[in-house]
């Protein structure tokens, strides 16, 4: 049986940068070739939709 993830393509996990003492230890280099880094930054370009018609005062 096969199966497809519901992971979109090109979708980096999450990773955070570990201590250059572990890298040392581990002989590892950071970032591993298949990591964007930095990251890219993500930021939302839409505008809010209306919440509909202007209401007259209250009194």
């Amino acid at each position: 049986m096969s199966w497809k993830t519901a992971l979109p393509d090109g979708y980096e996990p999450p990773m955070y940068e570990p201590p250059v003492w572990f890298l040392k230890k581990t002989g590892q280099k950071w970032p591993p070739s298949n990591i964007t880094w930095p990251p890219k930054r993500v930021v939302s370009q839409e505008k809010f939709s209306s919440l509909g018609p202007e209401l007259d005062p209250q009194k």
